[in-house]
């Protein structure tokens, strides 16, 4: 959302059209380069407080579409985080309107792009968009928190099927590749008993062996797989998926980043997977942006670090070699990213905090400061809690996360008001619990004084994340 949007938003629950064209008169304000000022005067005029700004916002989110040329802007954000590459903005405009005149279009495009405005009136530029990427018109009018969620979806199917057409314009034996069919009725009826009995784990897992025929290797069970495949992910069926379901797809769709990232995620949460079989994995992803470089670097260092705190009965030393080595691995990562990322920092920031803790008296690593690794990446928070739904999850965790290693005060209540707000899967919900329990029973264990304020709000997130794990 912008600033005019909100300002706009929250005049109309309190003015009339003409009050509000007059309350802008009177303090010389216009909508175009002093949207701000006037959400900062309506909260003062009318005592919002912070909860009803917050529950302001959420109708936007939840009621309200992006204006286009935001929209716009996130869709261009995504295909540059999925690794399409343009080096002017002509070559983005004739990437996403290739039917239409550059020179004719030229000085809007760049409004549009630099957001100077925040509408397109223009219909043949909208339909040349969503042509080119493959949505409905309705994608514009749908609330911003479902354009968000959709946004990476409408993406990566739109380059991979720009990939297709440049291997059929290359090759001469197009008519020779398999045909990936569409999902039958027989499959969409399964999965709506799977999302209605999701639940229930022997349910779904009768009715997956029940249709074991569909988790072959070949191309008309393709969609379905991929249909498929993030239900079963968000809700842990990882024993399911690493037997049968990533074996079953072609390798056209199983390289694609976020599906092997999938299956990594799903390896690391099987106990009889292997460092060599995660690592190989994570080696054979070629990252695409350097997001996805990030990403894959920090999952290398964090199965390193799974695997060796793995062993029952670990050794004080041993326990510190390998907090050192992390350190360093996430450091070298958080270091090399510009702006700071979160992802790696928020590793680091675990790491040197159970340092901390358990030797107090130690020198090492004295130099770093949390509270300045969590300034420095605030930008990369705020970026991402605009993002997709799984973006906009990890950012906010992580910086409640970052809030909890720091003792800020009275910070778990926003933990609760942060999962009823994002609705996470369970899968999302596991990835901060488990870091947290793994984090409280090595200070139990290790630390001569624990720290007991540190460990006790540790506690009250983890009540609340599993309160939320239950209900799901």
């Amino acid at each position: 959302m912008t600033a005019k949007q909100v300002a706009n938003f929250i005049a109309k629950k309190y003015f009339t059209s003409t009050q509000y064209k007059e309350f802008k008169f009177n303090n010389s304000l216009e909508m175009e380069n002093d949207a701000s000022e006037i959400i900062s005067l309506l909260k003062e005029e009318f005592t919002i407080s912070e909860q009803e700004m917050d529950n302001y916002l959420d109708e936007i989110r939840t009621t309200r579409p992006m204006p286009k040329t935001e929209l716009l802007m996130f869709l261009t954000e995504e295909l540059a985080k999925q690794g399409l590459e343009w080096g002017t903005r002509e070559e983005l405009f004739k990437i996403l309107c290739p039917t239409q005149s550059w020179v004719k279009f030229e000085d809007s495009w760049h409004q549009w792009i630099t957001q100077y405005t925040e509408d397109i009136r223009n219909k043949i530029i909208l339909t040349a968009i969503q042509n080119s990427l493959g949505f409905e018109n309705i994608f514009w009018k749908l609330p911003e928190i479902k354009q968000k969620e959709m946004i990476p979806h409408i993406v990566v199917k739109f380059i991979e099927s720009r990939e297709k057409k440049e291997e059929k314009s290359e090759s001469e034996f197009v008519l020779l590749k398999p045909i990936e069919k569409d999902i039958t009725q027989e499959q969409k009826q399964m999965i709506e008993k799977i999302k209605e009995h999701i639940q229930d784990k022997k349910i779904v897992e009768k009715e997956l062996y029940k249709n074991i025929k569909w988790f072959s290797k070949k191309a008309e069970n393709q969609y379905f797989l991929l249909e498929v495949l993030p239900i079963l992910y968000e809700n842990s069926f990882y024993a399911f998926l690493n037997k049968h379901l990533f074996p079953a797809m072609l390798y056209n769709h199983r390289d694609n980043f976020y599906i092997k990232m999938k299956e990594v995620n799903t390896l690391i949460n099987i106990d009889d997977s292997s460092y060599e079989e995660i690592y190989s994995l994570l080696d054979s992803i070629t990252p695409k942006s350097e997001i996805q470089k990030i990403d894959i670097l920090t999952m290398k260092v964090s199965t390193f670090r799974k695997f060796k705190f793995k062993g029952a009965n670990m050794a004080k030393d041993e326990l510190f070699d390998i907090l050192t080595e992390s350190i360093k691995y996430y450091n070298h990562i958080y270091q090399n990213t510009k702006p700071y990322n979160y992802y790696p920092a928020i590793n680091l920031a675990y790491m040197l905090k159970l340092y901390g803790e358990i030797i107090p008296d130690s020198q090492r690593f004295k130099e770093y400061d949390i509270e300045k690794i969590y300034q420095s990446v605030k930008e990369s928070i705020a970026q991402d809690k605009k993002g997709s739904k799984d973006a906009k999850f990890y950012a906010t965790m992580s910086d409640f996360e970052f809030c909890l290693l720091l003792q800020k005060k009275d910070f778990t209540s926003k933990i609760e008001e942060g999962l009823e707000r994002l609705q996470p899967s369970k899968f999302l919900i596991e990835r901060p619990l488990f870091q947290m329990i793994w984090f409280v029973n090595l200070l139990e264990e290790f630390s001569k004084q624990p720290n007991d304020k540190l460990i006790e709000s540790y506690y009250k997130a983890i009540d609340i994340f599993e309160r939320h794990l239950y209900l799901l």
